[in-house]
C-alpha cells in the first residue's frame, strides 16, 4: 500500500486591519459586520474566529454554508483553520436567513459539542453567536442564563 507524506500549512486568502479587541457579545458582531453580508445571504453560513491570547482576531473563515434552514459543519471544519493559525480561542457565529435569532435544538446542541470539542482541543471556546435582521443571540450567555 502507497502512502503520501504531507505537508499542512495555511494559506492566507487577503489580510485586513482591526485593531478592536474581543470582549463581547457585542464586538463580535460589530467585527461580523464590517467583513460579513448576513443580511445578503439566503442560506445560513457558518464563520470560525480565532483568536489570539490578547482577544485580538487572527484569523476569519467561513468553514460552511447550508440551506435556508439549517447548515452542518464537522468539528474538523471548526478546529482545523483554528490549529493551522495557533489559535488560543475561537468564536462560532450564524445566520439565520428568517431573520429570527431565537437558537433552534441543533444549534444549542451544537454549541454543546463544540464546548466539549474545544476542552479537548485546548482551544478555548468564547461564544456562537446567531444573527439575523439587526439582531443577535449569544447561545453561550443564554446557557448561562442571560442575553
Amino acid at each position: 500500500m502507497e502512502f503520501s507524506k504531507i505537508k499542512l500549512q495555511m494559506v492566507r486568502e487577503k489580510t485586513e486591519e482591526y485593531n478592536t479587541k474581543i470582549t463581547t457579545p457585542t464586538d463580535i458582531v460589530n467585527f461580523i459586520n464590517q467583513y460579513e453580508r448576513y443580511d445578503l445571504s439566503p442560506n445560513e453560513k457558518i464563520i470560525v474566529i480565532g483568536l489570539n491570547t490578547k482577544n485580538e482576531v487572527t484569523i476569519y473563515t467561513e468553514a460552511t454554508a447550508g440551506t435556508i434552514r439549517y447548515s452542518h459543519i464537522d468539528m474538523a471544519e471548526i478546529f482545523k483553520p483554528l490549529l493551522l493559525a495557533n489559535c488560543s480561542k475561537f468564536i462560532i457565529t450564524h445566520n439565520h436567513p428568517s431573520g429570527d435569532v431565537t437558537p433552534s435544538k441543533h444549534d444549542i446542541d451544537l454549541t454543546k459539542q463544540i464546548m466539549k470539542a474545544s476542552q479537548i482541543m485546548g482551544i478555548e471556546f468564547l461564544d456562537h453567536i446567531i444573527m439575523g435582521d439587526n439582531s443577535y443571540t449569544s447561545i453561550i450567555s443564554e446557557m448561562r442564563g442571560g442575553k
